[in-house]
């Protein structure tokens, strides 16, 4: 049996995000097909209790480009934009909210990375990255591109609530490609 090191409020939110996007009937028919039907009228709550495993977590993340098919990547990263929009609106970002542009944005993503257990942010050099050799969401997904848009989805959104300007997240690495690691980093937009 695999270790519960996804907490109810990790799931909570993607659930919910997803609703945001899909609404209702899609978030009901997505949760069908990954055969998590009992979220639909139970979801998680916003406890940092840890009771879900990476395999609950990726039967919702790499079933969402099967069951979406071509535009999943784009929805996915809507869904990212929208998680953001509920962690700022839930006040979990207090501790960041004095702190300007990078340093914001860098102590934002450094708080996901608290939060969901996974990954690193960091700098290499004068680029920010965000390196995550434990990424669940592309698990069992074969791609030649990167596909963990959600995530960059989350890395753009805190990057204008941190005021960066001109600047937006790639994924360099992907699991689902064959690396040993997704990774991303912050680039100039026309980029």
């Amino acid at each position: 049996m695999s270790e519960k090191t996804v907490s109810n409020i990790i799931m909570r939110i993607l659930i919910d995000s997803t609703e945001d996007i899909l609404g209702k009937n899609g978030l009901a028919a997505l949760l069908k097909y990954c055969g998590l039907s009992d979220f639909i009228d139970n979801r998680p709550d916003f406890s940092l209790v840890k009771n879900y495993t990476d395999d609950d977590l990726n039967r919702i993340t790499s079933n969402f480009y099967d069951f979406i098919g071509p535009g999943a990547k784009a929805i996915f990263r809507m869904v990212g934009k929208s998680t953001v929009k509920r962690v700022i609106d839930s006040g979990a970002l207090a501790p960041v909210m004095n702190l300007k542009g990078e340093e914001k944005f860098i102590g934002a993503m450094q708080m996901y990375a608290l939060a969901t257990g996974k990954g690193e942010m960091k700098r290499v050099g004068n680029v920010m990255v965000y390196d995550n050799p434990a990424c669940a969401g592309c698990a069992h997904v074969k791609s030649e591109v990167p596909v963990c848009s959600i995530i960059n989805g989350i890395m753009d959104r805190l990057l204008a609530w941190s005021e960066v300007e001109g600047m937006r997240s790639i994924e360099t690495k992907c699991k689902a490609m064959g690396d040993d690691r997704c990774c991303y980093e912050v680039v100039a937009a026309d980029t």
